[in-house]
């Protein structure tokens, strides 16, 4: 499911009005659609009581196309002019159309009084006042309109996007419309799918206005919403010649004492996502401790540090066996001690075969960044919000405003794949972004992200390429939780449960 830009979505309707539609006709199309979607709540019409507000561009010219339909269906409907007279010809001329029919249509200015009564009275409210075209802050009115919006007691619609919200960031304002649905048209923006924004929008429908598929050729867009169908197109069909090798050997640095969890979470889910060979590299303490229990996997025991964490002195060994394996995983539960720093830096510096840092890998990294800058292979840095504000040395808020763009920004930067856990997991590599749709608060819980990053390295093992096996892994281990919470419920469930159901989607897919 692609995302577009506001530019995208005007490029796509020129090329429609290039075949010859007309900005006109997508109006209508528009306003019509629209009003399909608020005629499904609507139970009795002419006992249902109607505000619009339209602003002075086009996407109050929806609004204008909205209250005609509304008007002829016998909605008791009332239009507010927010800026006075439209600016656009096309609005201008979908107003005079609604004129001509005898509808109601008040201007905000100088009749305040008059709408905040109507306001408190009514059934529905329209946003139709910014749309797409919203960029900067709204000024004094338009902030007293949206808080009179988001005081109603009413359903409240908004047209494109929720006014006061810019299309193209997940970033939220204070003075924005809280909409109960909203009505995309054509194609989906950021704002719809990322958190904050995406809490503006409550309900969101995309809806059709009539733009055929050849207009959205040359349109590359760089965003998209992750599917189960190319989810699983990534993953190998085994084979019945094939044999461990084939896929992959993964080595997973993980574990010390007291996070032995994190080690047996990590290893497992990358046993269950199908690596032909797994080994597990632990302090020798941890190792011997964990044997029993992964018994499946290789031990790589290592010389302890007095933290019983991995001593430096252990690097020589584990930078061979890393060169010798298609895939590592660093960080899960290792510690933050000097020796876990050189160590990840180590690892950065001269293994070549895709790299994930999980965890304190991620703390220790936070120390100097652009080390990143010294990898010749591929890396994948699975950060919650937290660990993201250490890496980026920039406040946790700044980073909550907006998740898409501190993401995107580090891995352009620094030439890596960022997995930014949390509601919505954003993957990017700096140019292709991807949105995670599944998970639930269920996986709110420690040792999830353990699990999350023995699924991606697995996948990473079986040489599916890095962006691929950072998407699949996030979309899988959402998918398997969400079924996980239908089984024991959000509260209940833990960690370990999730691979339960993680085998049950391989077998229902044929993997």
């Amino acid at each position: 499911m692609k995302i577009v830009t506001t530019q995208q979505m005007k490029a796509i309707e020129s090329a429609a009005v290039d075949q010859g539609m007309t900005f006109a006709q997508l109006m209508e199309n528009a306003g019509e659609r629209a009003a399909d979607i608020i005629r499904k709540v609507i139970k009795e019409p002419q006992a249902t009581k109607c505000l619009i507000f339209c602003g002075k561009g086009n996407n109050g010219g929806d609004g204008f196309v909205v209250t005609r339909h509304l008007f002829n269906d016998g909605v008791k409907v009332v239009a507010v002019l927010t800026d006075g007279v439209p600016v656009t010809n096309e609005a201008q001329s979908m107003l005079e159309q609604l004129l001509n029919q005898g509808a109601l249509v008040i201007d905000y200015s100088g009749h305040q009084e008059q709408v905040r009564g109507l306001a408190q009275n009514t059934d529905i409210i329209v946003d139709a006042v910014y749309g797409t075209g919203f960029s900067g802050e709204p000024d004094e009115a338009h902030k007293e309109i949206f808080q009179l919006i988001n005081n109603s007691v009413c359903a409240v619609f908004s047209l494109d996007v929720p006014s006061g919200i810019r299309a193209d960031s997940c970033g939220d304002n204070p003075y924005a419309v809280n909409a109960d649905f909203t009505i995309c048209f054509d194609s989906l923006k950021l704002a719809h799918k990322l958190s904050p924004a995406a809490g503006r929008c409550g309900r969101v429908f995309t809806v059709e206005i009539g733009i055929p598929d050849e207009c959205r050729k040359g349109i590359m867009s760089e965003t998209e919403v992750s599917e189960e169908e190319d989810v699983f197109a990534c993953l190998p069909v085994r084979t019945p010649n094939s044999h461990k090798g084939t896929y992959g050997k993964f080595l997973n640095v993980s574990g010390s004492l007291g996070y032995t969890g994190a080690a047996v979470l990590s290893t497992t889910a990358a046993m269950r996502c199908g690596a032909g060979y797994v080994t597990l590299a632990a302090p020798e303490p941890v190792g011997r401790d964990l044997s029993s229990r992964l018994i499946e996997s290789t031990m790589m025991l290592l010389a302890p540090n007095e933290l019983n964490q991995i001593a430096a002195s252990n690097i020589p060994e584990l930078i061979e066996r890393a060169k010798r394996c298609t895939a590592v995983l660093a960080g899960c539960g290792i510690g933050k001690s000097e020796d876990t720093k050189e160590l990840i830096f180590s690892l950065i510096r001269n293994v070549e075969c895709p790299l994930i840092i999980d965890a304190d890998g991620l703390n220790v990294l936070a120390s100097q960044p652009e080390i990143l800058l010294e990898r010749r292979g591929k890396t994948i840095l699975t950060p919650h919000t937290v660990e993201m504000s250490r890496l980026t040395g920039r406040r946790l808020n700044d980073i909550l405003a907006d998740r898409f763009q501190a993401a995107r920004a580090f891995a352009e930067e620094y030439h890596v794949i960022m997995v930014l856990k949390g509601p919505d997991t954003i993957i990017t590599d700096g140019v292709r972004n991807y949105i995670n749709p599944t998970g639930n608060a269920g996986l709110a819980k420690a040792g999830s992200g353990d699990v999350l990053a023995g699924m991606i390295g697995s996948f990473a093992a079986q040489k599916i390429p890095p962006i691929d096996a950072a998407r699949c892994g996030v979309f899988l281990h959402g998918m398997a939780a969400d079924r996980c919470a239908g089984r024991l419920s959000q509260y209940g469930m833990l960690p370990s449960d999730i691979l339960t159901d993680l085998c049950g989607i391989f077998l229902e897919k044929g993997r």
